[in-house]
């Protein structure tokens, strides 16, 4: 969207699903375009659900502070009694409730029987069941434990290929951006990717780059050696790039055969396959397979050698199934995982329309730590108790003038902007006599505009003492109505 702004304006609208996993960089960066182009910006989430995995939490801050907001009080994506009273109950706090109504709560007393159980109670599922039943676990360790478990059991019922194909696959390193800064933190065979071409090092965008080693520059700095797929070396200095514009993975090895669930894994526009899409494998001719999308039922050849940001897709992350709906939900949730807590039980059940079941070693036990642990997260701004005193109905007695001039300032900064690129789009036909047409009625329009800007800009100013009770006015619903816990907002 970045790349593109050019086609956002003041007409535009910019909708953002599950924007409670936004982290603060994207949201300023949302912003901003919002605030250059003129587009409005419409977000939708839950608070209740899963955030981001980077710093901060700005869209239940943004709300805190005065974002003014719509809830939806019904659930919409539970359709049984059960299910309805078992999401309530877990927003409310009641944990024990919430896990009464689930159709089943399954123990067994040593966690590596819990994922055993749970492919059992799988493979007695119908095939056309089995793709509307989603297994749901906490971390991605356990979804291979899982997923190779689900692979044994299909290949004795012979649902899956007799012969396995071994291909590399792609799996994120998890490096932050801090340590992505640091030549240090990359390890020998890695692969890295850009977002951007970086003319110095000669990397291209989207190319492979294998890590050879650490080296030392003439400056005395750590850069790293990497190897393209063709075996030409560049060096390359992680701290003269931007850490969000570097995906680094590892390597490892998956067996693929006909039949196999496979699961996509990042974004790939060039394919037009979205981020934890699946599919099956209807044929695997070496490392060429056709796969059947579920999204559309489309067929796609596509070479595992070249795209290699796969795996298996029988179990996904509780984080990856956001924003997904299946008829029933299969939940692994051993007692020892740090990651049992509040917000990924409630994301779990929530994705489930007819029924959930659920593994751990105690239902009790397992309702005790739902309750301790949230699983929220805490912003700067609440830690230094400065929520209220930044909010919009603290602030606006101090800075409503100020904000007023913001808007005038930002309202002729779009408008330039538009000029601007008028002035290049005429620049750009004054070639033919097409162009030179083109160019005077775009000079006409712009004409016309910058009189009509001088026009609103004298009634502005008219009245411009008139906008400080406007803000005050319309912060009022969303700043006194904003609740003290992160359960705002409903699930969709």
């Amino acid at each position: 969207m970045a790349i593109n702004r050019r086609g956002l304006d003041e007409n535009s609208v910019l909708i953002l699903d599950e924007a409670g996993q936004l982290g603060n960089r994207q949201a300023i960066r949302l912003l901003e375009l919002s605030r250059l182009s003129g587009a409005r910006l419409i977000m939708l989430g839950d608070n209740r659900q899963t955030g981001a995995i980077e710093q901060g939490k700005p869209f239940w801050l943004m709300q805190q502070l005065g974002l003014s907001r719509v809830d939806l009080m019904v659930s919409v994506r539970q359709e049984t009694r059960a299910m309805k009273a078992a999401v309530a109950l877990a927003r409310s706090g009641d944990y024990a409730g919430s896990l009464a109504n689930l159709d089943k709560v399954l123990t067994q007393e040593k966690p590596e029987e819990l994922a055993q159980s749970l492919v059992r109670e799988w493979t007695r599922l119908k095939p056309e069941t089995r793709t509307t039943t989603n297994i749901l676990v906490l971390d991605n360790a356990t979804r291979l434990i899982v997923n190779t478990k689900v692979r044994e059991a299909l290949r004795t019922e012979e649902a899956i290929g007799a012969e396995d194909a071994r291909l590399s696959v792609l799996t994120p390193a998890g490096l932050s951006d801090a340590e992505k800064r640091y030549a240090r933190f990359y390890s020998r065979g890695q692969v890295l990717t850009f977002s951007r071409g970086d003319h110095r090092s000669g990397i291209v965008r989207e190319g492979e780059y294998r890590v050879v080693r650490m080296v030392t520059d003439d400056a005395e700095r750590q850069v790293l050696e990497l190897a393209d797929e063709h075996g030409r070396t560049v060096r390359w200095n992680p701290r003269l790039g931007r850490p969000q514009r570097v995906n680094v993975f590892n390597v490892e090895d998956r067996e693929l055969t006909r039949g196999d669930r496979i699961q996509w894994r990042l974004v790939n526009h060039d394919l037009d396959i979205k981020n934890a899409e699946r599919g099956t494998v209807e044929a695997l001719e070496g490392s060429r397979a056709t796969i059947r999308w579920d999204r559309d039922g489309r067929r796609q050849s596509i070479d595992l050698d070249h795209h290699k940001t796969w795996d298996h897709g029988y179990a996904e992350t509780i984080y990856a199934a956001q924003s997904k709906t299946y008829d029933r939900v299969y939940v692994l949730a051993p007692l020892g995982s740090p990651l049992v807590n509040g917000k990924n039980y409630y994301t779990a059940i929530t994705r489930a329309r007819f029924g959930v079941k659920l593994w751990t070693q105690d239902r009790d036990k397992l309702a005790e730590f739902l309750t301790v642990r949230s699983g929220e997260k805490t912003s700067a701004l609440e830690g230094l108790g400065r929520v209220e005193r930044d909010s919009l109905r603290g602030r606006s007695p101090r800075h409503s003038e100020r904000w007023a001039r913001m808007r005038e300032e930002q309202a002729n900064e779009r408008y330039q902007r538009k000029l601007r690129l008028a002035a290049q789009r005429s620049s750009a036909g004054w070639g033919g006599r097409e162009g030179l047409a083109a160019s005077l009625t775009e000079r006409g329009r712009s004409a016309a505009a910058i009189l009509d800007a001088w026009i609103q800009s004298i009634f502005t100013h008219g009245r411009s003492g008139d906008v400080a009770p406007e803000i005050q006015v319309r912060s009022t619903g969303p700043s006194e109505s904003a609740a003290p816990h992160n359960g705002d907002g409903r699930d969709r």
